[in-house]
């Protein structure tokens, strides 16, 4: 990832999350063997006025709890913009999360966009108050795409994500690119 953010000339901020060190092998995305840190990031051009890792939680049978990035950017019109980055769980845990998440965030009336792998049918993703779904194309799974698992969510009448298409698979989600438009 820092070879990626030197490339793009951008900014990388990490978030490891401690308690796993799992392999590229052990999930069947490349022959590594390799240990690796389990965490997430966010690569950006735009300058940063905050940042912050919010803890969402541990469920039964992980052994390490999920987290969230909320990094706040200033856009080249001089607009404040959220972009919350996050890897809700796989099990069914992931709406609870996801409450924990909205309900950390209705503290601030910066425009947001949540961001990441929801792990959740989109309709679920409805339990977002406030917060509109916007990917509808089907990411699950990433060999034959049958369930869209991966919503991005959006304040209405704020950051309008526009999906511009997916980018190749090195998961079992799609990934999903998207542009924002803050109005």
């Amino acid at each position: 990832m820092a070879e990626a953010a030197h490339a793009l000339g951008h900014r990388i901020l990490r978030a490891d999350l401690a308690g796993s060190t799992p392999t590229c092998a052990a999930w069947a995305l490349a022959a590594d063997a390799r240990r690796g840190q389990w965490g997430l990031a966010v690569l950006t051009a735009l300058p940063v006025t905050g940042y912050e890792v919010a803890d969402l939680g541990r469920t039964p049978g992980e052994r390490m709890s999920r987290a969230a990035q909320l990094v706040t950017v200033t856009t080249p019109a001089g607009a404040s913009l959220r972009v919350v980055n996050t890897h809700l769980t796989y099990r069914l845990f992931s709406p609870v999360q996801l409450v924990r998440l909205t309900r950390r965030l209705a503290a601030s009336v910066a425009p947001t966009v949540i961001a990441g792998d929801l792990n959740m049918p989109g309709p679920v993703s409805g339990l977002a108050v406030g917060y509109s779904p916007r990917c509808t194309a089907r990411t699950f799974p990433a060999h034959r795409p049958l369930l869209q698992l991966r919503p991005d969510a959006h304040q209405p009448g704020r950051p309008n994500p526009r999906r511009e298409g997916a980018a190749p698979a090195v998961s079992d989600h799609l990934p999903i690119r998207a542009c924002l438009r803050v109005v």
